[in-house]
């Protein structure tokens, strides 16, 4: 995995590339959770995820609530075919928005 954020004018940016799984889903949680805490507005690009599993799709989903109880905002700006087919697989399309910008396969 590798992971890039900026912040700034109070909005993290962040992409993640490569696979996001068990192996690395203690320093994905942690640097999303920076994200999270750092600033109002948190936009995460997915879109050259290869893989993902249950585990950082918890993690996404914790980042998305903590945004939701702290009043601020959480976007998948883009994502790839393999995030978009685990999002409609376990029925969270819509909770991460309906306006999802899938990558061509």
């Amino acid at each position: 995995m590798n992971f890039e954020s900026q912040t700034k004018n109070g909005k993290c940016t962040a992409k993640a590339e490569g696979e996001l799984t068990i192996y690395c889903a203690a320093a994905f949680g942690e640097k999303i959770t920076e994200c999270v805490n750092t600033a109002e507005a948190v936009e995460l690009n997915l879109d050259k995820v290869e893989e993902i599993d249950t585990s950082c799709l918890q993690l996404l989903m914790q980042a998305k609530r903590a945004c939701d109880a702290s009043n601020k905002t959480f976007a998948l700006t883009s994502v790839s075919p393999v995030i978009q087919d685990v999002l409609h697989l376990y029925g969270l399309d819509l909770f991460f928005g309906s306006d999802l910008n899938v990558v061509n396969r």
